[in-house]
């Protein structure tokens, strides 16, 4: 890997530029090469400085342009892009993304943000490149199996919950109990907290697959994170405005090659029921509908058992899982069913002792904590959806049952 990045500017904005020339540290990591103030007098001096990384500021007095960009690509498809410009909406970001840029920065820039997205920008297109060259292999844990894999959609109508918790928690006990394949996609793609739960910083998340245009097995795999535990991470964009650029397709095609690739995809979905969402729930096997003890989380798991009846899924596709269930508190569990009109599937304990340190450190409580309750009761779940689980045990709290 070469030592220094070679950066190039097109902006007619002096400050930009200024700023650039006199930031400390840079020549570290990113060596700025030159300038011009548009797209034509760059592609002019491109050739000859050859910049990894193209910094095009899209602001003009007319407002954002993105075809500076297409522009630039057009005539230096080598190059990796960035766009800067002063614009936060929403279109802005995404012209500029459609038009091939891979990062987009807002003014004023600071420093460390600029380094890490030229570092980051460059090595995506640079494995991206090897992909499309057939330099990348497929790693052993990514070939296809010669079975579909089972998803398991993670959902709730109510923030708050502990839908994420919970998903966390499955799909590591999935990967540890089973010693099968276990991906998990967080779907939650303008707030999403599971790589936060696991502790992992993402290098690529849903919205480099999003701004690809051939999804395929190779860049899936690329776009995944490895966790100490075996799973394997695909996460959600970010920053909320990149949430725009995955849309449904995108949700399919990728869901469909990760069930083409692993025994069991948990997905955590957002709380609504977009179409991103619809889709998921739509593919998933099995359907976890996360609710507690307590009356709107109640009302609300009923509008949403009826709504899908009407979208006419089998009633054994959705199970009701319960959290932070209790007798001392909240409704009793028997109210509950006679209210859903369905029998609970899951009671998950209430613990904020394990549950709330697990969260803060970024550290499962199945890995952190596995001999609590909540622990057990979550292994069992996944014994359950494995078809492995040990009848003999019981991990229900006291006076509940698991619903065979």
């Amino acid at each position: 890997m070469q030592d220094k990045v070679k950066a190039f500017l097109v902006s007619s904005d002096a400050s930009i530029i200024d700023g650039i020339r006199s930031s400390p540290g840079l020549q570290g990591d990113v060596e700025f090469v030159g300038s011009a103030p548009g797209a034509e007098e760059a592609l002019g001096v491109i050739g000859m400085l050859r910049p990894d990384v193209v910094l095009v500021d899209i602001d003009t007095p007319a407002g954002p342009n993105a075809g500076i960009i297409s522009t630039i690509l057009a005539g230096a498809p080598m190059v990796t892009v960035i766009a800067i410009s002063a614009s936060s909406e929403v279109s802005s970001l995404r012209q500029a993304m459609i038009a091939g840029a891979r990062e987009y920065l807002l003014k004023p820039i600071e420093r460390n943000e600029l380094l890490a997205s030229v570092s980051k920008a460059y090595d995506a297109d640079r494995m991206l490149r090897k992909l499309e060259h057939g330099a990348g292999a497929v790693s052993a844990t990514f070939k296809p199996l010669q079975h579909k894999g089972k998803v398991i959609a993670v959902f709730s109508t109510k923030g708050g919950v502990g839908k994420t918790t919970i998903a966390v928690n499955l799909a590591v006990s999935l990967a540890r109990e089973t010693r099968e394949k276990v991906s998990i996609v967080d779907l939650d793609l303008e707030f999403g907290d599971v790589a936060l739960l696991l502790d992992v910083v993402p290098p690529r998340t849903f919205a480099d697959i999003a701004r690809r245009g051939n999804i395929d097995r190779e860049f899936v795999e690329y776009c995944l994170v490895s966790h100490a535990s075996g799973l394997r991470i695909l996460a959600a964009p970010g920053r909320p405005e990149l949430a725009e650029l995955v849309g449904v397709e995108h949700v399919r095609r990728t869901l469909g090659i990760l069930k083409e690739s692993f025994d069991y995809i948990v997905v955590d979905t957002a709380q609504s029921f977009s179409e991103n969402v619809l889709s998921a729930l739509d593919t998933a096997d099995v359907i976890l509908l996360v609710t507690t003890l307590e009356i709107p989380s109640i009302k609300n798991t009923r509008m949403c058992l009826d709504l899908m009846k009407s979208l006419r899924y089998p009633e054994e596709k959705t199970k009701i899982v319960v959290n932070r269930s209790s007798r001392e508190i909240g409704i009793n569990p028997r109210e509950v069913e006679k209210t859903l009109g369905r029998t609970v599937d899951v009671h998950v304990p209430s613990d904020g002792r394990v549950v709330v340190p697990s969260v803060n450190s970024g550290v499962p409580f199945v890995m952190a904590a596995p001999g609590s309750a909540i622990a057990r009761s979550i292994r069992d779940l996944a014994r359950s959806l494995a078809g492995t689980r040990e009848k003999t045990r019981s991990f229900a709290l006291p006076g509940f049952r698991f619903a065979e």
